[in-house]
């Protein structure tokens, strides 16, 4: 009795150790079949791109891009309907814009210029429109009308050279267009932020404001189609 009891120990033992075996081979299969479906995941995004064609492709991608004006209205106007569009809320939206674009261009932008003509072309760039800014501005009795103006004009500038970026980028190969369309997204969500919070500061209606930044990002097809 006592032989067949450690041989039935043994045995659940092995089970135990097989059990942990295969919990643990499930577990090493399991996190090398994540990263190998990303990569098949993107290989099917090369392989549509590459169906559709190089134009198509960056045509519908700039489109993409475009579409975040529309993502923050939306998201605007249901902090609206929830009565939570403060002047506290606008001035934080506006905060968390600001920081967003100066870390793009400090962070990213900035160390990636190979030389510093360029550098100091992007520092003029900034005060040249603070400049055009005090002196639209002028005249106090419309500086909201100038200030709107600014903006509008200097998303048009924006969103005309991620049109050209984004047309150069699928120019070079469908991954650069993608991964391209990806960043540009991503930031333009920010700058979109920025822009509907200073617009509804200087008295735009958030309908008001979606038309604006819509028309503007038209400057972003306009740009892909001259890059192409």
């Amino acid at each position: 009795d006592h032989s067949q009891h450690s041989h039935d120990h043994s045995q659940h033992s092995h089970d135990h150790s097989q059990h942990s075996h295969d919990h643990t081979h499930g577990h090493s299969h399991h996190s090398h079949e994540e990263p190998h479906s990303y990569s098949e995941q993107f290989n099917t995004m090369t392989s549509y791109v590459n169906t559709l064609g190089i134009s198509s492709s960056a045509i519908i991608s700039s489109l993409l891009t475009s579409s975040a004006s529309f993502i923050i209205f939306l998201m605007l106007g249901l902090m609206q309907k929830l009565n939570l569009m403060s002047n506290d809320i606008v001035a934080s939206l506006l905060g968390i814009a600001a920081g967003a674009m100066l870390g793009d261009v400090f962070l990213h932008l900035m160390p990636s210029v190979e030389n510093d003509e360029q550098r100091i072309l992007i520092i003029l760039g900034i005060l040249g429109f603070f400049i055009i800014d005090r002196l639209l501005a002028h005249d106090h009795s419309k500086e909201g009308h100038s200030e709107s103006l600014l903006i509008i004009t200097a998303d048009l500038l924006h969103n005309l050279v991620d049109g050209i970026a984004l047309g150069a980028s699928y120019r070079m190969s469908s991954i650069i267009g993608i991964t391209s369309t990806v960043s540009i997204f991503a930031h333009e969500l920010a700058h979109e932020i920025g822009d509907f919070a200073a617009l509804m500061e200087f008295g735009y209606s958030l309908k008001k404001a979606l038309i604006s930044n819509m028309l503007t990002g038209l400057a972003n097809l306009l740009g892909t189609v001259l890059a192409l």
